[in-house]
């Protein structure tokens, strides 16, 4: 960009590098597969009778919809990509798997209600991924490829069949002629080439000659694991249907995390319509009350652009978000006073102690963010002064789901207030210069992964393929 200063420029390489490594760096796979599992598979089947209602004949079932347009159901996806990237690579394991005639035999010989049934190798692959947090993170570092062949991995994998099995590799693999096509496109060839879109991200498997396969880079693998499932259903809907459908599952994960901080003292209010000079408005997608204190929050089912991703600052970064900044400059319009009308939230007036003097916090959250989003806004407001954004008097933050989910799992770990973590992440953010911790650190905290949502929903996993 001819505007911008030496130092600007500078600056604009020294993020697009940092961004890109992270990118391929971050080690948060093992928590976004079971958040992913929650989003397209458990929350849609919990709740699908309030789902038809709200979006009638533009319902779509998305569990039943991953089934018949990629030909796997998605448990069993995740668990035999966990398998691929975190199982398979260990020797220790593949020892184990190499097929035992006699326990075969054995295993044959029992009736298929009896408890023994299932295998020794499964149990083994279920009970390592309940586990999987603990595995080791070197197994996604090792430079080795790994190779499978059909049928060893379909005597493993006993939930699978042979067409769910092709469904896997149609998903997940191409030949080397293919992805030397599939090179030469666009979207291939945006950025620096250090920097491009590899085609080993959207099929990160090597066909070989039929049924052998490699996986050339783990690494490429690990990431693909839920960006491939989401690739494919944007592929799948038509037009901007992919994040209508989405937004209110979306909306619902935001609504199941958060309830985990539930108490005495912080409460949920959802989405309310109201009426104000004779029109009809909708309230914030979800209200939080943490000590009398108002947290504001609009979320918008919004994937990362890939030039977002390959340029993290500025226009990229405004046009993603520009969906979710409207949401908050519509909170910013309407007068607090407006949620807290008595007629609207009168079966709650007993528990918001009349604090809407208290600052409010606006969020609005994405689906898929970039690294250091919210320092990223702040050098966007900063670099123009008529920024819609500047014009918000209140807080506002900017979230993508993973660090939704990691400021409330630091909150239960620490037992810390919702509403002080958000107000620290954006002083935090309005910081441009160097610091010890960005914004999304969250100075450094920690919590506990053995205790987490993501947990709980990985046993939710293994226990839901188990029964069937």
């Amino acid at each position: 960009n001819d505007e911008l200063n030496d130092n600007e420029k500078l600056d604009q390489i020294i993020l697009s590098m940092f961004s890109s490594q992270l990118w391929y760096n971050r080690d948060i796979t093992k928590e976004r597969i079971p958040l992913l599992y929650s989003l397209y598979f458990e929350l849609p089947n919990n709740h699908r009778e309030e789902l038809q209602n709200k979006h009638k004949s533009h319902f779509v079932d998305i569990p039943e919809f991953i089934r018949e347009n990629l030909g796997i159901r998605l448990d069993k996806y995740l668990i035999t990509s966990i398998f691929l990237a975190y199982i398979l690579p260990n020797e220790a394991y593949n020892r184990f798997f190499i097929p035992n005639p006699q326990v075969r035999a054995f295993i044959n010989s029992l009736q298929p209600d009896d408890e023994r049934h299932l295998s020794i190798r499964q149990q083994l692959i279920f009970e390592q991924t309940s586990r999987l947090e603990s595995l080791s993170p070197w197994l996604t570092f090792s430079s080795s490829p790994v190779s499978f062949s059909k049928y060893p991995l379909l005597e493993i994998m006993e939930f699978l069949n042979e067409e769910e099995f092709e469904s896997y590799i149609n998903l997940t693999s191409r030949d080397i002629f293919e992805l030397r096509e599939l090179n030469n496109e666009d979207a291939h060839q945006l950025g620096h080439i250090s920097q491009r879109l590899t085609p080993f991200e959207r099929y990160p498997i090597l066909k070989l000659d039929k049924p052998c396969y490699v996986i050339p880079n783990l690494r490429f693998f690990e990431i693909s694991i839920t960006e491939l499932i989401r690739f494919a259903l944007q592929q799948s809907f038509k037009n901007n249907e992919f994040h209508e459908v989405m937004g209110s599952v979306q909306e619902l994960l935001i609504n199941d995390l958060l309830s985990q901080l539930v108490n005495d003292e912080l409460f949920l209010i959802p989405e309310r319509s109201y009426v104000k000079n004779n029109s009809e408005y909708l309230g914030p997608d979800l209200i939080v009350i943490d000590k009398g204190r108002p947290i504001l929050i609009e979320s918008k089912a919004k994937q990362l652009l890939l030039n977002t991703r390959l340029n993290p600052d500025g226009q990229p970064l405004s046009d993603n978000l520009k969906s979710v900044v409207d949401a908050i400059l519509e909170l910013e319009k309407n007068k607090l006073d407006d949620y807290y009308n008595e007629s609207v939230y009168s079966d709650v007036q007993h528990d918001i102690i009349n604090e809407v003097d208290c600052e409010p916090i606006f969020v609005g959250i994405i689906a898929e963010g970039v690294i250091t989003m919210q320092e990223q806004v702040t050098k966007i407001k900063n670099s123009n002064a008529e920024h819609p954004l500047n014009s918000v008097q209140h807080p506002h933050v900017f979230l993508d789901i993973y660090h939704l989910y990691k400021v409330i799992e630091i909150c239960k770990t620490n037992s810390l207030s919702l509403y002080d973590c958000l107000y620290k992440y954006w002083e935090v953010g309005n910081i441009i210069e160097p610091k010890k911790y960005s914004a999304d650190s969250f100075d450094g905290l920690k919590y506990n992964p053995m205790d987490s949502y993501s947990k709980s929903k990985m046993d939710s996993l293994i226990h839901n393929l188990y029964n069937t």
